[in-house]
């Protein structure tokens, strides 16, 4: 019986992990492709309306999944909150959808990346546990592409950077690795000062190379 018992527990465990990878994979390739969105060049096509629109509407049905299978109260309160920021990435996609808004969209596409990344805490806090070169190759993987596809907006890599940061530090398998996770901090805590203190251009090249230096150092 016990034993019966266990292989239930063990299958009910690995049923709800594949669940939560699924739904997390999803979660992270619409996280990336707000990313991908670049608002550097004008565009008089509706382009990035259209496409932070379309990021919007797969989302839905992801914190729909999340919400049902959050199992406390805590991270119902999470999903609510990432809810929130899908509604203001509406907001701000409306309010200028009769023509090209560049506050309108970088504030939507900020929206949409902040829900995005309350997202993948929900996943990182139910999924299955990521090796520490797992979590960097993502760290990696993001900031990469922030930085190639808008490489004059220095503020929106240095917001992904940060939020990024913030997920890796999160991951429980950096008790394994404090010095990554201390590295981390630091940078963090850095990024914070930098927004505080009017964010000079030349403090925020110097923090996306350092930024870029972490994450291609080894794991």
């Amino acid at each position: 019986m016990r034993s019966a018992s266990l292989t239930t527990t063990r299958t009910t465990t690995s049923t709800r992990e594949d669940r939560w990878r699924v739904v997390g994979l999803r979660a992270a390739h619409l996280r990336l492709a707000v990313v991908q969105v670049s608002l550097t060049a004008p565009s008089t096509d509706g382009a990035p309306r259209r496409a932070l629109e379309s990021i919007r509407e797969r989302a839905v049905p992801i914190i729909r999944a999340l919400d049902s299978g959050s199992p406390n109260d805590l991270l119902h309160g999470v999903c609510f909150a990432a809810r929130l920021e899908l509604s203001d990435a509406r907001r701000e996609l409306l309010s200028g959808a009769a023509g090209y808004s560049l506050p309108d969209l970088a504030r939507a596409r900020q929206a949409l990346y902040r829900s995005l990344l309350l997202f993948a805490q929900v996943i990182a806090a139910n999924g299955p546990k990521r090796g520490s070169e797992d979590a960097l190759d993502t760290l990696r993987t993001f900031v990469r592409v922030a930085e190639r596809t808008n490489p004059d907006d220095i503020g929106w890599f240095l917001d992904v950077a940060d939020g990024e940061l913030a997920l890796f530090i999160q991951s429980a398998h950096l008790a394994n690795s404090p010095h990554k996770k201390q590295e981390a901090t630091v940078l963090r805590t850095a990024i914070a000062a930098w927004k505080r203190q009017g964010r000079d251009p030349q403090v925020a090249r110097v923090l996306r190379h350092s930024v870029l230096a972490f994450a291609h150092s080894p794991a």
